[in-house]
C-alpha cells in the first residue's frame, strides 16, 4: 500500500513515521508505545468501528502495511537511533530549502508564528491525533498536516540552532547584567575585532548561517513569520 501523501516532510521523498502514529518529533517511546496500541484497536478488524465494508478492509490493510512498519521503526534502541538520524538530516534538508517551501493547512501557517515553539507544536500535534483515525479520508489528511507541522518544526529548530552558534540574540528578550567597572575597562582597552562580511565568510556552513541571522536581525522575536514560508 502506497501513501500518496505529497505534504510537509513526505514532499522531500520521506516517510514520515511520526506522522503515521500522530505523535511529535521528540515524543518518548513509552508515549509512542502507547500511541501505537491506540490505533490498533481503531483499526484492527475485530474492533474496528467503520461501517462500510471497504473501510474496514482499507482499516486493516493499512494497519499492516504502514502504521505497523511505521512502528518497527522505533519498537527497537537501535533503529529508534537510526530513524532518528534521518529525521536530523531531511531538518538540515528543509532549512536549505526553505525559500521555495509551501504550506497548505492553517495549523502549520499558526505555528509557524507561534511565540512558544514547543508548546504550540505539542497541542497542535495532539488535536490533528485525536481525529485522525475517524475515517479513511480524515486519516490521510490528518497524515499530512501533522507531517506539515513537523515541516515547519524542524525549520524553526534549526534556525534556532543556527542563531545560537553565532552568537545571536533576539532583542527585548532579557534586560542585559550590570557589568564591573573593570569589565568596562578591559573591554574598552581591548583592541577592534575585524568581522568578515556577514554573507562572504569562507566556510560555507558558516555562511548559511550568517545569512539565516542578516534575513532575521531586525527580528525583535526571531521567530518565522508566515511570509517568509509562502508568500
Amino acid at each position: 500500500m502506497s501513501l500518496e501523501i505529497t505534504k510537509g516532510l513526505f514532499k522531500f521523498d520521506f516517510t514520515d513515521q511520526h506522522a503515521i502514529l500522530g505523535v511529535p518529533l521528540d515524543a518518548e517511546f513509552n508515549d509512542i508505545r502507547k500511541r501505537y496500541m491506540k490505533i490498533v484497536r481503531r483499526l484492527h478488524s475485530d474492533t474496528c468501528a467503520f461501517e462500510d465494508e471497504a473501510d474496514k478492509e482499507w482499516a486493516n490493510q493499512f494497519l499492516s502495511k504502514v502504521v505497523n512498519p511505521a512502528y518497527n521503526k522505533f519498537s527497537k534502541e537501535s533503529d529508534r537511533k537510526e530513524y532518528s538520524l534521518l529525521v536530523s538530516a531531511i531538518g538540515k534538508r528543509v532549512a536549505k530549502e526553505q525559500p521555495k517551501m509551501q504550506v497548505e493547512s492553517e495549523a502549520a501557517k499558526q505555528l509557524a508564528s507561534a511565540q512558544d515553539l514547543p508548546e504550540a507544536y505539542q497541542k497542535a500535534v495532539s488535536k490533528l491525533a485525536d481525529k485522525q483515525y475517524e475515517s479513511v479520508e480524515q486519516a490521510l489528511e490528518a497524515i499530512g498536516q501533522i507531517s506539515e507541522l513537523n515541516m515547519i518544526y524542524l525549520l524553526r529548530k534549526a534556525i534556532q540552532n543556527a542563531l545560537a552558534v553565532v552568537g545571536f540574540q533576539p532583542r527585548n528578550r532579557q534586560k542585559p547584567q550590570p557589568q564591573s567597572a573593570q569589565r568596562q575597562q578591559q573591554q574598552q582597552n581591548q583592541p577592534p575585532r575585524l568581522l568578515l562580511p556577514l554573507r562572504h565568510h569562507p566556510n560555507p556552513k558558516i555562511r548559511w548561517r550568517n545569512n539565516l541571522v542578516a534575513e532575521l536581525k531586525d527580528s525583535s522575536t526571531a521567530k518565522i513569520t508566515p511570509k517568509q514560508l509562502w508568500s
